[in-house]
């Protein structure tokens, strides 16, 4: 990627890098372009890190001299939503300039799982029953497999799952209340392709007052009059 026109000056204070659009759980290397702005040891000096890497120490900017270019690579991990913070800490006043980056996937999971996080089903009158979708995606480049635990009334699902490489395994989920109230439940995936929890939550109602008034009128009437 070209670099950019202008020199990001990092001074006291951590700089960050957000990186979006990756593979979930995708290891990557991103190169990090600086360039020798004085004598080695003038104390242009920072430490990187992200949430899901190691870390790298005390690198000098000036490490080989003025106007001496200099790259740092670094390996890190995608979260699951694709994204990643590649954090620049300077040690010193003086500051440390980056000039531009570039970020390369190198491996992607072998095998992973991706679900989202809840499923909420809202209201549902008692005695009705209300329907989901749980997507269960593979990531990774292996098949995933696997079972679901952790499931007990009023929701129900089917308590297996099996997706091939870069496909989904849909999942019908159910919400049938028999009794007024908030329903939560956590339910654990867990399989070749690593674990995850989904939250189900869900409110039971009673049937609303005016509904229930005209179907017993018309009740009354029918009986009334019919019988």
């Amino acid at each position: 990627m070209p670099l950019p026109s202008k020199w990001t000056r990092l001074r006291h204070n951590a700089g960050a890098i957000l990186l979006s659009g990756l593979t979930p759980y995708s290891t990557n290397v991103i190169s990090l372009y600086s360039y020798g702005w004085e004598a080695p040891g003038s104390g242009r000096i920072v430490s990187f890190s992200s949430t899901s890497g190691g870390s790298i120490t005390n690198v000098d900017q000036d490490t080989y001299g003025v106007g001496s270019g200099i790259i740092v690579r670094y390996t890190y991990v995608a979260d699951k939503n694709g994204e990643a913070t590649i954090t620049l800490s300077p040690a010193q006043s003086a500051g440390w300039h980056l000039a531009g980056f570039y970020s390369e996937e190198i491996a992607a999971p072998s095998a992973q799982i991706s679900a989202p996080d809840k499923l909420d089903f809202g209201e549902v009158v008692i005695g009705n029953q209300a329907n989901l979708q749980l997507e269960i995606q593979n990531i990774g480049a292996d098949n995933v497999a696997g079972s679901i635990s952790g499931i007990t009334d009023p929701f129900s699902l089917t308590n297996s799952y099996f997706a091939t490489s870069a496909t989904a395994d849909v999942i019908n989920v159910t919400f049938a209340p028999t009794t007024e109230g908030d329903f939560s439940q956590t339910i654990t995936l867990s399989g070749t392709g690593g674990n995850a929890d989904v939250i189900l939550t869900g409110t039971a109602v009673p049937e609303p007052f005016y509904l229930s008034f005209i179907i017993y009128y018309l009740l009354f009437i029918y009986r009334k009059f019919w019988n």
